[in-house]
């Protein structure tokens, strides 16, 4: 005797629910992994930043700035 019953409905709901789910598990994985990359990026940039010398530092110009509404000609 069966208490209960689900329906072939409600077992669709229950796969596409789950097949959900899932997408969001991976693609929050996808994101996460994503944003340590970014990261790492990062810190190697800033640790490329703190090994430069005052010699090999990018000159500073301090000539006009170039905006959105500068013309070059």
């Amino acid at each position: 005797m069966t208490i209960a019953t689900i329906s072939e409905r409600g077992l669709l709901a229950v796969a596409i629910l789950v097949a959900v789910l899932w997408g969001c598990w991976l693609g929050q994985r996808h994101y996460l992994s994503q944003a340590r990359q970014n990261i790492r990026g990062a810190a190697q940039n800033i640790r490329a930043l703190h090994r430069m010398t005052p010699r090999t530092a990018p000159a500073l110009s301090f000539g006009r700035l170039l905006t959105s509404r500068t013309a070059v000609i």
